[in-house]
Formats: structure tokens, C-alpha cells, sequence
């Protein structure tokens, strides 16, 4: 996980998300102190898996990236938001 200005961001929460709607699996892990997470698949790989980001501090500017062959190494740029950014995503949940 890295900001927009390509610094990776520790403790962000990844999700990983398997399968089709509705009944979609999820599974998440924090980036480590490099702003990775790591995530073991083996194919064959369901329709459907996807990768985004979670942080009340910080919004995805690339959300849901597919994950369609692995080994895979997927990047989401994200950006800092503000206090009030910040407590309007927590409330309103946008």
C-alpha cells in the first residue's frame, strides 16, 4: 500500500475479497512496516477475486483491483484525508 506520492503506508487493512456476490469471502491482513500485505492463493482462481483497501485515514484512489493470475503484485495508490474527510467517511460512510 503507498500513497500517491508512491510512500508505502504501514498498518492499512487489505481486504481480499474471493468469489461472486452474493456469498463473496473475504479475508484481510494489515500491512507490515513496508506497506505490504501478503496474500497465498493457489489456482485455480475463483471468478471474482479482488483486492482493495480499508482505512479510515487514508481513501483508495484505485479500488478493486482484479487479481486474474498469480503470482500477482498489486499496487492501490491511496490519499491522505483530512480530519473532516476522515469523520465524514466514518459517518456517512462515503
Amino acid at each position: 500500500m503507498e500513497t500517491t506520492t508512491g510512500k508505502p503506508i504501514p498498518g492499512i487493512t487489505v481486504n481480499l475479497r474471493l468469489g461472486d456476490y452474493p456469498g463473496r469471502n473475504t479475508v484481510q491482513y494489515t500491512t507490515d512496516s513496508n506497506g505490504t500485505a501478503y496474500f497465498y492463493l493457489a489456482p485455480p482462481l475463483l471468478n471474482g477475486v479482488s483486492v482493495d483497501a480499508f482505512s479510515v485515514r487514508y481513501h483508495a484512489t484505485q479500488s478493486d483491483a482484479e487479481i486474474k493470475y498469480l503470482p500477482q503484485q498489486v499496487t492501490i495508490p491511496v490519499r491522505r484525508l483530512s480530519l473532516i474527510q476522515s469523520l465524514h467517511y466514518i459517518f456517512a460512510g462515503d
